[in-house]
């Protein structure tokens, strides 16, 4: 869902706001052109229409949007005699209602072939297709996607910014600003909204610090919403883009329809299945407060480094943990550290099931005493073949090791300040509740544990120490030590290397 609607950031947004500017073009011109051309007959005008599409090589306009917003299911979707009208200069409803010129254009129609919304907007390839987004542009079409990309840029802004949806919709024209860090190296993307959770009515002022993808959305946003604000006189920037409800102004509980429609619109452009993945064959529901959850997740989780690759990811959690969550009343630092012990949690577990269900062999210092550990829960739980045991009493009987690990990309510690290695370098004074991972000796310190998925870096050290070797620049002194490094890795992680094959 967010790299879809990075995609209409990115990508798409350009030629919607393109679309509709062409649009506003042929509306207020539209009156103009017609007193322009005088006593020539609606007869003369389309045969001059017709002739001039066909000299551009174009097709007679077709809508594929019906008027409820949905994509035709027929192979003939009808002339859109409003954007053709809107061309010619003159009212649609002349062409559709007089059988003579109707008939004129279904002529056209069968000699030149139609051409879906038939408006002069392009359409962009995109880049993983190599084919244009989607069809051209008409009336009804640009409506639709306007929409989609404002719940694009909900998506964008409630995933990247932890922000709550009643601290989204808060936001208001000018929220955004850009100033340089303290060191003036990097400059710092700060939302300015409100905080309404445990608050007063009227809510409190917060800044959240984001990263520059947000600012893209919030600027989509503001451009969406510049009509209706204007003529509302509002300056929030989650505006519905048409009123179908009374006087309904911000999007609030409408969001959740949106969100969803833009599933549907996703998975209905896909051409390989759902673009949105079903669950339990079903199209997933999504809620605002779902995005909140999820970063919160991915910042605190590393599960064996499947997630730990999302660059945007590792951003939002740079930028917030400096900013927003830490300094913002919102309270999403505190959720960010609840799913980080439940992910530590999940680890260890995954740790259990494969020494001891699996029996993957496990190397460091801290693998004998990891190893006792699960041998001692395998005994009380009467974790035998064939037996399944009370998931949630093997969750408590971990915990205790949960809490203590920090997974890293070399090995990950088990942390016990008292023997800890990398706190050599600290003043003793120092109270210390985590390792200084970039001290790690992971070879040496009794808290270090190595498993399989940590062989890609320690065997791409070791190629590097091969390839030095296979120089002549290095010096005997230092074609010793590389010798004797390059030794030392391989019989760490010889024990991880037993039983796999090439």
């Amino acid at each position: 869902m967010l790299r879809c609607s990075l995609k209409y950031i990115d990508l798409f947004a350009e030629d919607i706001f393109a679309a509709r500017a062409e649009l506003d073009r042929l509306e207020q011109t539209c009156e103009a052109r017609n007193d322009a051309q005088g006593s020539m007959s609606l007869s003369d005008r389309l045969d001059i229409f017709i002739g001039r599409r066909c000299v551009e090589g174009r097709g007679i306009p077709m809508r594929t949007i019906g008027s409820q917003g949905r994509r035709s299911t027929t192979d003939d979707p009808g002339i859109n005699f409003h954007i053709i009208g809107l061309q010619m200069g003159c009212d649609g409803h002349f062409l559709a209602y007089r059988a003579p010129l109707r008939r004129r254009l279904e002529r056209a129609l069968e000699r030149l072939g139609g051409e879906v919304g038939g408006m002069d907007s392009s359409v962009s390839v995109e880049p993983d297709t190599g084919l244009p987004w989607r069809e051209g542009f008409d009336e009804r079409s640009i409506v639709q996607e306007e929409r989609m990309l404002q719940a694009a840029a909900y998506v964008v802004c409630a995933y990247l910014t932890g922000m709550r949806d009643s601290e989204l919709q808060a936001m208001r024209v000018g929220c955004l600003s850009i100033s340089p860090s303290a060191d003036g190296l990097v400059e710092r993307h700060r939302i300015k909204s409100t905080v309404y959770k445990s608050r007063h009515v009227t809510g409190e002022e917060a800044e959240w610090v984001t990263i520059p993808r947000v600012s893209q959305a919030i600027e989509v946003a503001e451009r969406l919403s510049v009509r209706q604000r204007e003529a509302r006189g509002a300056d929030t920037i989650w505006q519905t883009l048409v009123t179908t409800k009374g006087d309904e102004r911000e999007i609030r509980g409408g969001v959740i329809e949106l969100l969803n429609e833009l599933r549907d619109q996703l998975d209905l452009r896909s051409q390989n299945g759902p673009a949105i993945p079903h669950v339990d064959g079903m199209p997933w529901w999504f809620t605002p407060r779902q995005f909140r959850r999820t970063l919160a997740w991915h910042i605190a989780n590393r599960p064996f480094g499947t997630v730990a690759g999302k660059i945007q990811y590792k951003h939002a959690s740079i930028a917030m943990f400096e900013g927003y969550s830490g300094a913002s009343p919102s309270g999403f630092r505190h959720e960010v550290e609840q799913e980080r012990a439940l992910g530590q949690l999940d680890d260890v577990v995954a740790y259990y099931e494969d020494a001891v269900r699996h029996g993957l062999p496990q190397a460091g210092p801290a693998a004998t005493r990891l190893r006792r550990e699960f041998e001692h829960v395998r005994d009380e739980l009467g974790d035998l073949p064939g037996r399944i045991v009370d998931s949630q009493r093997l969750r408590s009987m971990l915990r205790h090791l949960g809490r203590t690990l920090h997974v890293g990309l070399l090995a990950d510690c088990f942390f016990d300040p008292d023997t800890a290695l990398c706190l050599d370098r600290e003043e003793a004074s120092i109270e210390r509740s985590a390792p200084a991972l970039s001290h790690c000796r992971p070879d040496h310190c009794p808290n270090a544990c190595i498993t399989r998925r940590h062989l890609a870096p320690w065997q791409a050290s070791i190629a590097e120490g091969d390839r030095m070797l296979s120089e002549r620049q290095l010096s005997p002194f230092q074609r010793e030590a590389v010798s004797q490094d390059n030794e030392r890795k391989r019989n760490l992680i010889a024990p991880l290397l037993e039983g796999m094959t090439e």
